[in-house]
């Protein structure tokens, strides 16, 4: 009786999260990021580096300049948010961000609002520590890490949505991510990573971006965008204070071609670094 249950409950579960993806079409954006875009694109003597840099302090504009940019004739898909805004007008720009609905901040009034916020905060954590790992590395594809980094947990906005608790049901103080995600499959069918794959796919978003979303908890790949990505992540667990696998994070920032050392420095610095090195104009 107590199985049945339990399957019951989980079935019920994936049908809300079935609803909950064909539901979420749109990221809203945070107010002040929208406003500082707008008056980036609206300025003039406004580089196109700082328009770069105001974009991607927020995922719900990140993702609707790069959806925006898709449609724009171009010979290959458009990967980061440099490409992005060097193949759209500030005009078009503009309206995609009037375009967008907006996340109250800092009142947090719902539950999504909570859970965006909190988002937020990670993944800009998790982008400084992936821009100084691609820098020290010198990876060539940075500006494709950075969107990765940013989105990667596009994911747990939906089963934000499906299921309101979601985030209540797990300790972060006594689970890794591995733990988490395998916990996310056994009662949904699906995590948080598949789903921002999943995601990004039906948003139109390029094939390489939505793999590296897929992969940021399992890749272990020399020179994969996602692997970056998911040393990152557990830097920035790391430095909030939660529970990481200490020999995997070791392990991964080998293959990153990171010393022991620089791994060291990279995890003391992160809680006191500021906002992302000064972007580039210029197309990837």
């Amino acid at each position: 009786g107590g199985q049945g249950e339990l399957v019951k409950r989980m079935r019920g579960e994936r049908g809300y999260l079935s609803t909950a993806i064909a539901e979420f079409d749109v990221v809203p954006a945070f107010a002040p990021a929208c406003e500082r875009v707008l008056d980036a694109t609206t300025t003039s003597g406004t580089t196109r580096g700082e328009i770069v840099a105001a974009v991607e302090g927020d995922t719900g504009l990140t993702i609707a300049v790069l959806r925006r940019a898709q449609t724009v004739q171009s010979r290959r898909p458009i990967t980061n948010v440099a490409d992005a805004v060097a193949a759209l007008s500030p005009t078009e720009i503009e309206e995609t961000v009037k375009a967008l609905p907006r996340a109250e901040f800092p009142w947090r009034t719902s539950q999504l609002d909570v859970l965006m916020n909190r988002s937020r905060a990670h993944a800009q954590a998790v982008t400084r520590a992936a821009d100084r790992i691609g820098r020290e590395s010198r990876l060539a594809q940075r500006d494709d890490l950075l969107v990765a980094a940013l989105l990667h947990d596009v994911g747990k906005l939906v089963l934000g949505r499906a299921r309101p608790n979601y985030t209540d049901e797990i300790d972060v103080r006594t689970s890794t991510p591995e733990v988490r995600i395998r916990q996310e499959q056994r009662a949904l069918g699906m995590d948080h990573a598949s789903l921002g794959g999943l995601l990004l796919r039906r948003w139109g978003l390029p094939q390489s971006l939505a793999k590296s979303v897929a992969a940021h908890h399992s890749s272990q790949a020399e020179n994969d965008v996602a692997t970056y990505v998911r040393l990152a992540d557990m830097i920035a667990h790391h430095a909030q204070g939660e529970t990481i696998d200490r020999n995997k994070m070791l392990s991964l920032a080998s293959v990153c071609g990171q010393s022991a050392t620089t791994l060291r420095n990279v995890l003391f610095d992160l809680p006191h670094s500021g906002g992302s090195q000064r972007r580039r104009a210029e197309p990837s």
